[in-house]
């Protein structure tokens, strides 16, 4: 924590995710409730060590950000040219006219379909049907893979918690009035906590689907004439934990 970001070796390469965006949210709100700065160096020490020691849990799995995008699986349900006469999404095969490749290239991702596909595979998006082709599954990332957490999709949404929770503290520039908001009770019998997270789990998809529907058809057709890149959405998780 005490080593200056402008020594030798600390540059960070071309699109990597900078530690200091979910750090500096965090640090401001503790420094702004009162705990020195000593303080908070002791315990960020001792919580890197705990973490160092600590070997169990899923292994974390890198993808790179540009695969990530949602556009080529909303594409893939909306675009008629690749649905059938029912308004479903058909299979693709990886190469062709209407295909991965082209799904790929329409909606502006760099990457082949040979590193594409396999991410796809992976995060259960799609599976291999017997003639070859891929029959999409879902609409969005599946996070709850066994022993398996996607590093991109959740360094970025504590980055969003984060700067939601603590309104942009620490941070050169405050971004949107952003909000946080939570459901959640002391009084629940422990045996109904999974009932719970799988209901909320059910209902929170059907939210989430919601939402990717109004930002899709709000969607602006002329991308390339956009002076900045802005993202905007919400995030959902549940919670369970002692206190």
């Amino acid at each position: 924590m005490g080593s200056s970001a402008k020594k030798k070796g600390t540059k960070l390469k071309a699109g990597e995710h900078d530690p200091r965006e979910l750090l500096a949210s965090i640090l401001g709100l503790l420094l702004r409730s009162g705990l020195g700065e000593k303080k908070i160096r002791e315990q960020f020490d001792r919580a890197l060590s705990a973490a160092k020691r600590e070997r169990s849990g899923p292994q974390v799995y890198r993808v790179q950000s540009k695969y990530l995008s949602a556009d080529l699986l909303h594409r893939w349900m909306r675009d008629p040219k690749y649905l059938n006469s029912n308004g479903k999404p058909v299979d693709l095969p990886a190469q062709g006219e209407t295909s991965i490749a082209s799904l790929v290239k329409e909606s502006a991702i760099s990457g082949s379909p040979e590193t594409i596909v396999p991410f796809l595979l992976k995060f259960e998006n799609v599976r291999r049907t017997r003639d070859g082709k891929f029959r999409l599954l879902r609409r969005s990332l599946n996070y709850k893979i066994p022993d398996l957490l996607p590093f991109e999709p959740n360094f970025e949404f504590l980055v969003d918690a984060a700067r939601s929770c603590t309104r942009g503290i620490g941070l050169p520039k405050r971004s949107q009035d952003l909000f946080w908001q939570r459901a959640d009770s002391l009084r629940l019998d422990p045996a109904q906590a999974k009932s719970f997270l799988e209901f909320a789990e059910t209902r929170g998809m059907l939210f989430m689907h919601e939402m990717n529907d109004w930002l899709d058809q709000r969607a602006g057709a002329n991308d390339e004439k956009r002076k900045r890149s802005l993202k905007v959405g919400v995030g959902y998780f549940g919670i369970c934990r002692s206190i």
